[in-house]
């Protein structure tokens, strides 16, 4: 939750763990306890590149109201992420958050003993029946 407040401290928004290619969307909570109303503009946003989308980059927040902004993650490559968002309210003051996940590639199918040894006895087999033309 984004408190529109002096000295409020970041909020954290932690996608979890995400293969690749997949999506998550989350919602980050901007609350405005303030008597007047808030313009919010998002300043500083992660590049395309990281896999990063928000639903609006303009809105406006009413006193002491809460709104919920819609940020989805598509990792493009395995690793850690940890980016930051900017927010500009009113033009003039600077608030952040801080959005994190971990992408990884799809597990490996693991070979099992019994597929290995079908696939010799398989192989055994044909070879016999050319060996016996």
């Amino acid at each position: 939750l984004l408190v529109l407040s002096h000295f409020s401290r970041p909020p954290f928004l932690s996608f979890g763990t995400l293969r690749v290619g997949a999506s998550r969307t989350r919602l980050l909570g901007i609350d405005n306890p303030n008597a007047e109303d808030a313009e919010v503009v998002v300043d500083r946003f992660p590049a395309a590149a990281r896999g990063f989308s928000l639903e609006h980059r303009r809105f406006s927040v009413q006193s002491g109201q809460r709104i919920f902004v819609s940020m989805t993650w598509t990792p493009l490559e395995e690793g850690k992420v940890r980016e930051l968002v900017t927010f500009v309210i009113n033009g003039i003051v600077k608030h952040q958050a801080v959005i994190l996940g971990v992408a990884e590639q799809p597990p490996k199918k693991k070979k099992s003993l019994w597929d290995t040894i079908k696939k010799k006895n398989s192989s055994e087999t044909s070879t016999s029946m050319k060996a016996n033309k």
